[in-house]
């Protein structure tokens, strides 16, 4: 999406025209808060060297403009995961599954999967009670965790604008490229057992929650509606101040 005069319309969007997030009632459930500052970061961090830092693309590659066209895939992908977050606060705190690849956003990620791939709990306590585990085999509902980030520098950028890992933890892409399928399924199982009981009931409960997962998709979708909305709304009133400011009406 082509994003007209985006710094001027972020400030509008932050300190003056939050309420035309609220315009429409299935808009209600929007964070506005947590809405604003998804957008400032991404305003922040969409750039070549936030992308070549992880060994993504090189910006000879793609022209000046191509940061606009993610601006969306990064709110969109930021938005939920601090969702997530809401849903378990404590998550975020709660270490990593591997140096540099935080456990919220490996949750997160494998949340992610349900779309496809409905986690029972039985599947879950089965994977990590394991007790002989390879690593390759177990587990497959942790296959989201794996963003093939290999593609990305093989090819075009057309993954990385479905992709999650990359907007939200650059640090994450790093651990995932160094490490195996096997070792990241085992981090995860480690760092499920590390936790204390009612923090593993909370993971099961959530990973296993089709209601939890459909709720989280139809407010992220109704946040990135209204960022578009209060976007072509700014557009349009920039477009009739410029008239009136060209005729004198």
């Amino acid at each position: 999406m082509k994003i007209f005069g985006f710094k001027s319309a972020l400030a509008m969007l932050t300190f003056s025209a939050m309420s035309l997030f609220f315009q429409a009632p299935t808009q209600a459930q929007v964070n506005k808060q947590l809405l604003s500052d998804v957008i400032k970061s991404c305003q922040r961090d969409m750039n070549f060297d936030y992308f070549e830092r992880m060994g993504i693309f090189d910006r000879k590659t793609y022209p000046n403009n191509y940061m606009d066209s993610l601006q969306d895939s990064c709110i969109q992908q930021r938005y939920y995961y601090l969702s997530v977050i809401e849903k378990l606060p404590w998550l975020y705190n709660s270490g990593e599954i591997l140096p540099g690849y935080l456990a919220s956003v490996a949750v997160a990620n494998v949340f992610l999967a349900q779309g496809s791939v409905t986690v029972t709990e039985d599947q879950i306590i089965e994977c990590v009670t394991k007790k002989n585990f390879d690593g390759m085999n177990e587990c497959s509902w942790i296959w989201n965790m794996y963003s093939h980030l290999n593609q990305y520098k093989d090819s075009s950028a057309f993954y990385l604008e479905r992709s999650f890992l990359p907007y939200v933890c650059p640090k994450c892409v790093v651990a995932h490229d160094d490490s195996s399928k096997s070792a990241l399924k085992r981090g995860f199982v480690n760092w499920f057992l590390s936790l204390d009981k009612s923090k593993r009931r909370d993971v099961v409960s959530f990973l296993s929650s089709r209601n939890i997962w459909q709720d989280l998709q139809n407010k992220t979708g109704m946040a990135m509606r209204a960022y578009r909305d209060a976007l072509k709304k700014i557009e349009q009133d920039d477009k009739e101040q410029r008239r009136r400011n060209l005729l004198g009406q």
